[in-house]
């Protein structure tokens, strides 16, 4: 199961992938009660002064229809100012035999405390290790505090991004795309990891 690759204390904040999707997940949401690490309470936990991303930039409407064909990006989150905002890119009804179909989906999630003492990218390390411990990460040429993509057991194509407080995992998975071929992977995770590290610039 998906969510058991990450730190069972930060379970709670994975969305699913399901059917032919593309995942993001920017993880946080850190209160003073709940640390990834734990062993923190309220006096040694600071604002660390993260901006939550909108999901629906973080992939670019070109990457989009090159993965799983032409699609719009909608908000799936009502409310606006949560940590937890998520977007849709549907692209699975309608489409004629052996056309590109599939399903985008991105959540994003921002670490809003550090410690005030120690490593202040401790948890941020923590969840991407919770997300790369168990695949063979390939690395990526990308401006980010740590990068790697890799090739999961169900098939999908994964990138994960650490970029300071900031940890972005994405999936990808869909049927007549080349961008998804073997010979292809590698650079359509070069092509998703430079569309989240921009966005997050």
């Amino acid at each position: 199961m998906i969510q058991n690759r990450i730190p069972a204390n930060a379970q709670k904040n994975v969305i699913r992938s399901f059917g032919v999707s593309l995942v993001l997940v920017a993880l946080a949401g850190i209160s003073a009660c709940a640390g990834f690490g734990g062993g923190n309470n309220g006096s040694d936990l600071v604002d660390s002064g993260v901006v939550i991303p909108d999901p629906c930039k973080l992939i670019s409407g070109a990457t989009a229809d090159f993965l799983v064909g032409k699609t719009q990006g909608s908000r799936t989150s009502k409310t606006k100012n949560i940590a937890t905002p998520e977007c849709e890119w549907d692209n699975q009804s309608g489409r004629e035999e052996g056309e590109k179909e599939g399903r985008l989906h991105a959540s994003v999630f921002a670490q809003k405390k550090r410690p005030t003492n120690g490593d202040r990218f401790k948890y941020s390390k923590q969840v991407y290790s919770g997300f790369t411990a168990k695949q063979k990460c390939q690395p990526l040429n990308v401006k980010a505090s740590d990068s790697c993509w890799y090739n999961d057991p169900d098939g999908r194509l994964g990138v994960v991004i650490r970029k300071g407080n900031v940890v972005v995992w994405s999936t990808v998975f869909g049927t007549n795309s080349p961008g998804l071929m073997a010979a292809q992977r590698p650079g359509s995770g070069q092509r998703i990891a430079n569309d989240i590290v921009q966005s997050l610039d």
